[in-house]
């Protein structure tokens, strides 16, 4: 069934026509709920649009979002195995972004899970780490799957244009939950872009009460690519919880 077009959905199908192409071309998620929340997003990216304007526009005053409005980059890779196609190996990955063995790695090419990058590391006590994609496959299992329900209570859509765009291509992205009393290590989270396409990576993380956690983001490429990487970060922090957060660019 094709949902009517709201009059936010057409404003932004009019400013944006290729991020209107992109958008209806997306595969329907496997958790309704994930469908619900790219409608929504779409619907705020309409009425937002991007933050281009300098005055009025605190967070982005210094900041010339122009030249990132008028792209139009490709959609996110789709491919099966992206790691072969797009030429990663586990040795340029440590090239480009921190790693160690006891660390539990998620890597994503191109907005891509790549299992082949990926590894897991000595976090204890029930840590759980899995693509978004694998989370809303089976929503409501408990564990990582459990938290696909609180994307969007921290990062509104109606917060910010870029938001609302991420909201609107929620796809991948990594699902991190720490149990109660437990200390989960650290957890590195890759995103690698590789061609001029965009991603809209989300990562969620939950440390539930009196949990310990390191996440370690890196977003990274090569310097002759020009790729936009429009990552959105959610953390639940429970009374007693510590989680320490890094993020490389």
């Amino acid at each position: 069934m094709t949902l009517p077009a709201t009059t936010a959905a057409t404003a932004a199908a009019d400013a944006y026509p290729h991020y209107a192409a992109a958008f209806a071309a997306q595969t329907p998620p496997a958790a309704p709920a994930l469908g619900d929340l790219r409608r929504r997003g779409w619907d705020a990216f309409g009425r937002l649009g991007l933050p281009t304007a300098r005055r009025g526009n605190e967070p982005w005053k210094y900041t010339n979002i122009a030249p990132i409005a008028r792209a139009e980059f490709a959609g996110a890779g789709v491919a099966a195995d992206i790691t072969a196609g797009s030429g990663v190996t586990l040795a340029r990955l440590q090239a480009l972004a921190p790693w160690q063995p006891d660390w539990h790695t998620l890597a994503f090419v191109d907005g891509v899970f790549a299992p082949g990058l990926s590894s897991d590391g000595n976090g204890g006590g029930g840590l759980s780490v899995i693509p978004l994609s694998d989370a809303a496959a089976v929503a409501g299992n408990g564990g990582a799957a459990a938290g696909i329900n609180l994307l969007g209570e921290l990062a509104l859509p109606d917060a910010d244009g870029f938001v609302a765009l991420n909201t609107a291509f929620i796809g991948d992205g990594a699902v991190v939950v720490v149990p109660p009393d437990a200390d989960g290590g650290v957890v590195n989270i890759v995103y690698l872009g590789t061609r001029p396409a965009a991603a809209h990576p989300r990562t969620l993380v939950l440390a539930q009460r009196n949990s310990r956690l390191t996440v370690v983001e890196t977003y990274a490429g090569p310097d002759d690519t020009r790729y936009l990487a429009n990552a959105v970060t959610e953390i639940h922090a429970h009374a007693g919880a510590r989680v320490e957060h890094y993020r490389l660019l």
